[in-house]
Formats: structure tokens, sequence, C-alpha cells
């Protein structure tokens, strides 16, 4: 069962979503937060699988939200406003449905999910970690990977190629936040919307960018924050 939760200020756009949801018999929706600031109250109580979340709201936008949220479930943008979408794909979010939404887009919306829950028990198969070591297969090949080899990971397309010390890049199918799972939170950060690097390979830190070795990563303006928090923690 999928449970879920709307985020939106319009009556009119929440019951349209309440109706979609009514027709289909393995989502449930758990909870509805008026706009953002209600999110930031409720979110961590109702521990939703899946958001609807609309962006033009008071007080406190979508993407603001966005921003906020450490732990973010599944996000399905819902808005009449198609300017937002470029920026709301810094967030990894699932689909982007402008209003008037028909039901055909509610459904492959859902759909969508539900694929993406499958690459996830896939790539589980595919990566497993220790303390020391990752074994991650690649087609049909089961790479052993010394964490401590690993120099950064970029996303790319539908794919995520994992660069290491050894100058070698390993291809697996998966989305940046689905991977970001399956290692080691407390050794790798995300910096960018395409970057996730490990924090003790970082020898220098710009303001637009890092350096590990010969590499110059960018950083994204949304994780800046984070980051110079996480390298002050561990005394950069």
């Amino acid at each position: 069962m999928i449970n879920c939760v709307i985020i939106e200020d319009e009556p009119k756009a929440k019951n349209v979503l309440e109706r979609y949801i009514e027709k289909l018999n393995d989502i449930t929706l758990i909870g509805y937060c008026k706009d953002g600031i209600d999110a930031i109250d409720e979110l961590p109580k109702l521990n939703p699988d899946l958001i609807f979340l609309d962006i033009n709201m008071p007080n406190l936008n979508g993407i603001e939200l966005l921003k906020l949220l450490t732990k973010k479930p599944k996000i399905i943008i819902t808005t009449a406003y198609s300017e937002y979408a470029l920026e709301s794909y810094d967030f990894d979010v699932l689909d982007y449905l402008l209003k008037p939404i028909s039901f055909e887009k509610f459904l492959r919306a859902i759909n969508r999910y539900k694929s993406s829950l499958s690459e996830i028990v896939d790539l589980q198969n595919e990566i497993q970690y220790d303390s020391q070591y990752t074994l991650i297969k690649s087609g049909s090949k089961t790479h052993k990977l010394r964490l401590d080899d690993i120099l950064y990971l970029k996303k790319d397309g539908n794919y995520l190629e994992i660069y290491t010390a050894k100058e070698k890049i390993i291809l697996i199918r998966s989305s940046m936040n689905d991977v970001f799972k399956l290692i080691p939170e407390t050794s790798f950060i995300r910096i960018h919307k395409s970057y996730v690097v490990p924090l003790d390979k970082i020898d220098i830190l710009e303001v637009n960018k890092i350096t590990i070795g010969k590499h110059k990563i960018p950083i994204g303006a949304i994780y800046r924050e984070e980051l110079n928090s996480r390298l002050k923690k561990d005394s950069f």
C-alpha cells in the first residue's frame, strides 16, 4: 500500500487529487497540508511514501519546502506553472504534473512511482556494503570495490557512474537518491544534483567547486550550506 500526502492550498485541486486517489486500491491518502509551514510540522509525524506537492503556496512555497526537508519521500509536483520544472528536478522529483491534471497523467505518475520501487529492489540486490567494501553489479560483472577507492559518483541520465582511484568507471542503472541510501551516509555527501563525493577525499574547497585529486566537481547552491557544515565538523 502506498501512503501519500497532499500539500496543496487550493481546495479544488486538492479535491481532484482526492478523487483520483480514491479510484485506486493500492494508494491511501494519510494526510493533507494546506501549505509548506503546515507540512514542516506534519510530515515527520505522517512519514508518507509519496507526496503530491503544489509549488505556488503562501508562507512557504513548494521549492522552499524541498530545500528544508532532510528526509525526502518520493515527490510528484502538481502545479499550474511550468517555469518551476527545471528547478524542481534539482531535487530528483519523480514527476511534474501541470494543472489541470487528467486522470491519465495522474495514473502515469503513480506507475512511475511503482517502477521506481522495483528499481530500488533491484539496486539492493546489486549493491551491498560493509564498513570497507561494496559489491556492485554492473551488467554481467560484480565488482568488489573498497569504499576508500571511490573518488565520486556522477549521475548521467538513468545511470550512475562510479569513479575510482584506479581510473575505473563503473556504470549502474540508478537514480541518485536511491543509490545514496545504499552507500554510507556518514562518509559520503551530495554536493550537486549530479554528484556525490566522499568527505575525506576533498582536497580543496572553493565557493562553487571542490577538488578531489585532479578532478574539479561543481557545488550546487542548495547543497553548499550542508557541505560547509559537514566539513567544519570534520575539521577540514
